[in-house]
């Protein structure tokens, strides 16, 4: 199984091997920044696939969530507010995109999708105005638009299979879930 540390280790390898701008800022306050919300990812992402599975168990999609896991999820959602108020914002290290976005990013845009669907709760309902700033930031980025699933065809793909890790599992052709990829 995949998990935030894995990914970030990756995306790491990516940013480092990669010709291209880098993903990390170059001011030491700002990388340091950046990376203690990667060291925290996997908290992050824990409470993302948490609150999405419910009672229902890890990596599943259930009905409803408890109130611990949704205390839960919505700590880490303020704890974003900090470095995002602090950088200036809209992206965790300031005006551009770094690393620490493409980490987290994913989940949350997993908890965006799938919570008002099957749960009746909207992300953007609890979450600060930061973060709410930069959903929105990362929405609008080419490089998400073009990474994120179609909504309608992932929402279909996951009450198939009730599951967040449903692709590990059975077989899909890109362009069934990213039709704009084909």
């Amino acid at each position: 199984m995949l998990s935030a540390r894995s990914c970030a280790s990756c995306k790491r390898w990516v940013d480092a091997e990669v010709p291209g701008p880098s993903l990390l800022p170059a001011e030491s306050g700002s990388r340091r920044s950046v990376h203690d919300t990667i060291s925290s990812s996997s908290s992050f992402a824990s409470a993302c696939v948490a609150i999405i599975g419910g009672s229902s168990g890890s990596w599943a999609v259930g009905r409803s969530h408890t109130k611990p896991q949704r205390r839960a999820f919505e700590a880490q959602l303020q704890a974003l507010e900090g470095p995002l108020q602090q950088s200036g914002g809209p992206f965790l290290a300031g005006a551009a995109v770094s690393l620490a976005d493409f980490i987290l990013w994913p989940f949350l845009e997993r908890c965006k999708m799938i919570l008002p669907e099957f749960q009746g709760y909207k992300v953007e309902d609890h979450a600060g105005q930061a973060v709410v700033a930069w959903m929105t930031a990362m929405q609008e980025l080419h490089s998400v638009k073009m990474a994120a699933p179609d909504e309608r065809a992932f929402l279909s793909a996951v009450r198939t299979h009730m599951r967040l890790d449903f692709f590990d599992f059975h077989s899909y052709d890109a362009a069934s879930t990213h039709p704009h990829l084909a």
